[in-house]
């Protein structure tokens, strides 16, 4: 499937093809596979023509075909949920702060896009579940910041 592709495979993502997509979140089109890579499980939920599929890896081998669960008429999108392998990074945690910030920067940027922020770690400083989404894009970050 494109879903297993672009996650298991390196510089698989449109923007390599010059007429996939007009904009890109990341740099060097690495991002999905090499989280893939360094999780012992990531799950990937896209709802896509009013349908909800779902495939889930580990370590960046597939754990099973992309599954279709049926119909989903009120969702778009999709979600990323993955956990960082232990094997890897010993007791080294990601910071949910860091990664909030660069959460809603990433809105900003992309105005028709909501973002929703949810992590199961609670650092006292980042909530644990939020939604960003900016339709001015730069210049609501613009408006927030010269406020």
């Amino acid at each position: 499937s494109a879903l297993e592709i672009i996650f298991c495979t390196l510089n698989a993502g449109g923007k390599f093809s010059g007429d996939s997509y007009e904009t890109s979140g990341g740099l060097h089109g690495v991002g999905s596979s090499v989280v893939n890579a360094l999780s012992d499980h990531l799950r990937v939920e896209v709802a896509r023509n009013k349908e909800l599929f779902a495939m889930e890896f580990s370590r960046g081998v597939p754990q099973g075909k992309l599954e279709k669960f049926g119909a989903a008429p009120n969702r778009r999108g999709t979600a990323v949920t993955f956990h960082p392998d232990a094997d890897i990074f010993g007791s080294l945690t990601l910071k949910p702060a860091r990664l909030f910030k660069m959460a809603r920067s990433k809105a900003y940027l992309f105005s028709g896009v909501e973002i929703r922020w949810k992590t199961s770690q609670n650092d006292g400083e980042t909530p644990q579940e939020a939604k960003f989404h900016f339709p001015g894009g730069l210049a609501d970050y613009l408006s927030e910041s010269l406020k």
